[in-house]
């Protein structure tokens, strides 16, 4: 941890940040709601915007890389 905090990830945020990614099917990438493509495989086609699987694909992300979820406290 880079802060000593994790910041809490209650039902709100994971609906605010559902509403705001979507995942592409082709490669798994997050992708924000605005993006047209994906950036990685360049995908084009419907996203997954199910809550779910938006918020499995964020526990996974940060279950790999846990300082994503630290907070600066300044």
């Amino acid at each position: 941890m880079l802060y000593g905090r994790r910041f809490p990830v209650t039902p709100k945020f994971k609906r605010l940040v559902a509403g705001s990614l979507k995942v592409c099917p082709v490669c798994g990438t997050l992708v924000t709601q605005a993006a047209s493509h994906c950036f990685v495989c360049a995908w084009q086609g419907r996203f997954l915007r199910d809550p779910w699987i938006v918020g499995a694909k964020l526990a996974e992300i940060a279950a790999t890389c846990p300082e994503l979820t630290d907070v600066n406290p300044n």
